[in-house]
């Protein structure tokens, strides 16, 4: 079934600066306020919760070497990843959008932020699917097939895993957070002192630290949407 927006906006990111100007690449923040709009050589931001969204756009970067830019993708980390167009697409690089929750320059755009060991992205983006959407119920195209309550109970519940554990401060936490609920990640040591804090948006999944610890035991707590679970991590 063809459906149509009852309220279309149109939003205009010409760039005549190059002759590539019309918009290559967008994505939403993981909280959805926020649109990111790229052509060949320029970023912007649009707030959708502002009066006039086009009076919103904000230069995110402007470039003119070749460091370009051309698809976005979001992945679980909650951060935004955009690809180059330039060079038959041999760039060793993504650039990142570390912040995209972030208003303007507080979303930290960073130019070559994810480089890689062989030069080829081949212009493209990996696809970051969002397996933890739940079933769609009353729709056709959902090829999810479970009880209302198992749905609930996976839309609500909320987990974390430390790999590697024990370790030297650096490890990656794999977590799952309520639908449409921001995150909150702590590390807490044994005397109850918070060593450091996580924002993490929604939607993500995926959280890659590096923080200076003391060996010893410490609490890895995760709190949203009104759950909290905690594990113990090992520091050597």
């Amino acid at each position: 079934m063809l459906r149509e927006f009852s309220t279309p906006i149109m939003l205009s990111v010409r760039d005549s600066s190059n002759t590539l100007s019309a918009a290559l690449g967008c994505q939403f923040s993981p909280n959805s306020r926020f649109l990111y709009v790229n052509s060949y050589r320029r970023l912007w931001q649009f707030d959708t919760w502002s009066m006039d969204i086009q009076d919103s756009k904000i230069l995110i970067d402007s470039t003119d070497n070749f460091e370009d830019k051309f698809l976005q993708q979001l992945a679980p980390d909650g951060k935004i990843y955009i690809s180059t167009f330039n060079s038959n697409g041999q760039q060793p690089f993504l650039s990142v959008i570390n912040k995209p929750d972030s208003l303007g320059s507080l979303c930290n755009f960073e130019i070559e932020g994810l480089l890689f060991p062989i030069a080829s992205t081949n212009h493209c983006v990996p696809n970051f699917p969002n397996y933890n959407l739940g079933p769609l119920e009353g729709s056709l195209c959902d090829t999810i097939s479970v009880s209302s309550d198992f749905s609930q109970h996976q839309v609500s519940k909320i987990k974390v895993d430390i790999l590697p554990n024990p370790n030297k401060g650096k490890f990656t936490l794999h977590y799952h957070l309520p639908q449409n609920k921001e995150g909150i990640i702590e590390i807490i040591n044994m005397q109850g002192r918070i060593e450091a804090v996580f924002k993490r948006p929604m939607w993500s999944s995926i959280l890659n630290a590096d923080v200076n610890l003391a060996p010893g035991m410490y609490l890895v707590r995760l709190k949203s949407g009104g759950n909290l679970i905690s594990k113990t991590m090992v520091v050597q």
